[in-house]
């Protein structure tokens, strides 16, 4: 037999319709906030997790990948005589503008736009990147420089060949790479450092922006870690401010979704999309049991208790809640893939997530309920007559 509960919503389909529409909507909202909130983490570590390196020295500026601040390179030379270093590696990273060139639009010919520079010695390329590594040699030469395949396309042609100026110098496309600039920039050049001086007018090379530190084999990170800091404690320069590579993870990806208004704002995203649907179903409910009340005072005046009535609007609402999510994982994986697409981050369904997204609709559909019960202990059987 078909339960009394799933008769009450075929009994009006349109109802029931508005009422599925409301709490899919808002689990498509609380899957795009999860998802974006997800891909601030990932995108903090975009970087990161193509570097080749068990220790990163960092400045006492830091903040993020993004604004690293500055320290003295000869910290490194300092560290290479360490027992369980194997090599170091400078790196330097800022922003300059970037001269767009325009096959097709003119009106965007010589505007400039805010790019993410890296510099680093060719020699020792300090990347995972197999594709990367084998063809750094070409970086070599003044004024060469590849882009990340990821920027966005506001930047005009980025087509291999490409002669542009980049801040104070004028750099020549050779090559690409694919990381991803995730929130912190849009698009994202790599040179030499002597081209990155170039670059920055000829700024000197004495300062870089991480340090990255290579162990030998079998030497662990985190004891290394402790070990260097004790030994480097200040004298002619501040205590070194040395992480191992999950310590830096794990404070970047805190960074962006704690300290940053965009971890704050999908969040807040999140506890508003609950609470419309809340307040959506809730409507829908309330509306429904006051459509309702002579035939839940005639269930009472046949015997039936409040426990019984409580679970019928509870059951419904789980009814909601189950009918309402499919469509709304649906319509979230095909919003994932497109604005992944369109925006360039990473932006991928997990089955944590959408578990976290079924478990989020049935308790705002259960909170609904609960909420609408007050009008059926109105219903009084003395009313019918």
């Amino acid at each position: 037999m078909i339960p009394f509960t799933l008769l009450n919503l075929l009994h009006q389909r349109k109802r029931t319709a508005i009422a599925l529409a409301g709490v899919a909507f808002s689990n498509i909202l609380i899957f795009m906030q999860l998802g974006f909130y997800a891909s601030a983490e990932s995108t903090a570590t975009l970087l990161l997790r193509q570097l080749d390196f068990d220790l990163i020295v960092l400045s006492p500026d830091y903040l993020d990948i993004n604004r690293p601040g500055l320290f003295p390179r000869a910290r490194m030379q300092r560290l290479a005589a360490f027992p369980d270093v194997q090599r170091t590696a400078p790196m330097y990273i800022s922003s300059q503008l970037w001269r767009i060139v325009h096959k097709d639009d003119k009106s965007q010919e010589g505007l400039r736009r805010n790019m993410a520079v890296i510099g680093f010695d060719p020699v020792s390329s300090p990347f995972r990147l197999p594709d990367l590594r084998d063809k750094v040699e070409k970086l070599k030469i003044a004024g060469n420089a590849f882009i990340d395949t990821k920027s966005r396309s506001y930047f005009g042609d980025l087509s291999l060949g490409v002669e542009s100026e980049l801040g104070m110098a004028r750099v020549r496309l050779v090559d690409t790479f694919t990381i991803g600039t995730g929130f912190g920039s849009d698009g994202m050049v790599m040179c030499s450092s002597e081209t990155f001086s170039r670059i920055f007018g000829g700024a000197p090379l004495d300062k870089i922006s991480l340090g990255l530190v290579k162990l030998k084999p079998g030497s662990d990170p985190a004891m290394a870690a402790a070990q260097i800091r004790a030994s480097f404690p200040g004298g002619d320069y501040e205590p070194m401010r040395v992480f191992t590579r999950l310590e830096l993870e794990e404070q970047e990806m805190r960074f962006w979704v704690t300290k940053t208004s965009v971890g704050q704002i999908f969040f807040m995203g999140v506890l508003v999309a609950m609470l419309v649907g809340i307040v959506f179903v809730y409507q829908v409910i309330s509306s429904d049991l006051k459509n309702r009340l002579p035939e839940f005072a005639t269930l009472k005046a046949m015997g039936y208790g409040d426990r019984f009535l409580d679970s019928v609007v509870l059951e419904q609402a789980l009814w909601y809640a189950a009918l309402g999510f499919l469509p709304a994982l649906l319509i979230s994986l095909a919003l994932y893939g497109w604005i992944a697409d369109i925006a360039l981050i990473p932006l991928g369904m997990t089955v944590e997530r959408i578990v976290l997204v079924l478990v989020s609709g049935i308790i705002m559909c259960i909170v609904s309920g609960w909420l609408a019960l007050r009008r059926v202990k109105s219903a009084d059987p003395a009313e019918l007559f």
